[in-house]
C-alpha cells in the first residue's frame, strides 16, 4: 500500500512511534488528496506537539474530523476549571468552627418569665390589705420558727406515747374538725399547740385524747367564730373525760405554753402560695389534702412551716399537669426555688 511501503525502516529508525506514524500519514494524505490537505494535516501536527491534545488516531483524518479536531483544540483554553466557591466557604467555615467554639444558647436569655402581680385584683379590696400584705408575710416568716418543736421531742420528753399514737390522734381530729365544720386555720393551730405541748410536758397515753380536744377547743376559742362547750368535748370522747378534768388540762397547757398561743401556720402561707399558683378548684383540694397529709406525719416537724405549704404547692401542681414546673411567681413569692423544694424532700 502506498505510503507504508517504508514501514520496516523504522524499526532501524530514530524516530519515535508516534512521529514515524505522523510522517506515513502525512505522506499518504500528499499522495491522495493534495497539498492544502497536507498543510492542515501538518498543523494538525504542530498543534498536537506543542499542546498535547490529540489523542491516538485509529483511522485517517478526513477534513470534517480535522476541523472538528482545531475547533477543540481552540475551544479547550477557554474551559477553566475553578473551584467551587461554596465548597470553598463551607471550608472556611468548618475551619473557623473547629477553631471558635459556639455557645449555646438558652431560650430563658430571651424570653424571662415575669412575675406577675397577684394583689392586682384586689387593690379596691379593703380586706385584702394590698399595701401591708408583703410586709405580714415577712413577719410571718420570720415568727414562723418560734413555734417550732425539736423533731426528737418524742424520744426526749415522751415516754408512754410515740409517732404512731400522734398520727392516730391527729387524723381523729381531723375527722371531728370536719364534722363540725370549724375553720380552716383551725386544724393547723390544733397541731401546732399540740406538738408544742408534748415537747414541754410528758403525758400518759390515757390523757392523749383528752390533750388533742382541748388543744382544739382552744384553737377554736383564738381562731374560730362558733366554739364548742365543755359538753361538747365530753360527748365526742364517749364520756372518757369528765368536765373537771377537761378544764383542769386547759389550764396546764396554757401554763405551758406560756398563754402563747397563735404562731403562722402552713395555712397562712398556703392561702398565699396557691394564689400565687393561680389556682384552681383541683389545686387547692389537692394541695389540702396533701397538707392535711403532713399534719399526720411526724417527720414534716423538722420543717418550717412555709416549706411545708411550698412543698404542698409544688407536689400539687407536678401532680395535676404532669411535669416539673415552679412559676417565677412562685419562687417570688414563696421565697423558695425548685432545686431547694426537691433537696428538702
Amino acid at each position: 500500500m502506498d505510503g507504508f511501503e517504508d514501514l520496516p525502516k523504522f524499526l532501524n529508525s530514530d524516530e519515535s512511534p508516534v512521529e514515524h506514524r505522523r510522517a506515513t500519514e502525512k505522506k499518504f494524505y500528499r499522495n491522495r488528496m493534495g497539498k492544502s490537505l497536507s498543510d492542515v494535516s501538518g498543523s494538525i501536527r504542530n498543534d498536537y506537539k506543542e499542546n498535547s491534545v490529540m489523542s491516538q488516531v485509529h483511522r485517517p483524518l478526513t477534513g470534517g474530523m480535522a476541523a472538528k479536531v482545531v475547533n477543540k483544540k481552540k475551544s479547550l483554553p477557554e474551559v477553566i476549571f475553578k473551584p467551587n466557591q461554596s465548597t470553598k466557604s463551607i471550608e472556611i467555615f468548618e475551619d473557623e468552627e473547629e477553631d471558635q467554639t459556639i455557645p449555646m444558647i438558652e431560650t430563658d436569655d430571651f424570653f424571662e418569665e415575669p412575675v406577675v402581680d397577684i394583689d392586682v385584683s384586689d387593690t379596691k379590696n379593703p380586706l385584702a390589705v394590698v399595701e401591708y400584705v408583703d410586709d405580714i408575710y415577712a413577719n410571718y416568716r420570720k415568727m414562723e420558727s418560734y413555734g417550732m418543736v425539736s423533731p426528737n421531742y418524742m424520744l426526749t420528753q415522751q415516754s408512754d406515747i410515740n409517732e404512731k399514737m400522734r398520727a392516730m390522734l391527729i387524723d381523729w381530729l381531723i375527722e371531728v374538725h370536719y364534722l363540725c365544720h370549724f375553720q380552716d386555720e383551725t386544724l393547723f393551730l390544733t397541731v401546732n399547740i399540740i406538738d408544742r405541748f408534748l415537747a414541754k410536758q410528758s403525758v400518759s397515753r390515757k390523757k392523749l385524747q383528752l390533750v388533742g380536744m382541748v388543744a382544739m377547743l382552744l384553737a377554736c376559742k383564738y381562731v374560730g367564730i362558733s366554739v364548742p362547750v365543755v359538753g361538747d368535748l365530753i360527748y365526742i370522747s364517749a364520756k372518757a373525760y369528765s368536765r373537771s378534768e377537761i378544764l383542769e388540762m386547759e389550764n396546764l397547757m396554757l401554763h405551758t405554753l406560756e398563754f402563747k398561743i397563735s404562731f403562722p401556720t402552713p395555712y397562712v402561707f398556703l392561702k398565699r402560695y396557691l394564689k400565687a399558683g393561680q389556682s384552681d378548684s383541683k389545686l387547692d383540694q389537692l394541695s389540702s389534702f396533701l397538707m392535711d397529709l403532713c399534719l399526720v406525719e411526724y417527720e414534716t416537724v423538722k420543717f418550717t412551716p412555709s416549706l411545708l405549704a411550698a412543698a404542698c404547692v409544688y407536689t400539687a401542681q407536678c401532680s395535676l399537669s404532669g411535669f416539673k414546673h415552679w412559676s417565677k411567681t412562685c419562687e417570688w413569692h414563696t421565697k423558695y426555688s425548685k432545686d431547694e423544694l426537691l433537696q428538702a424532700f
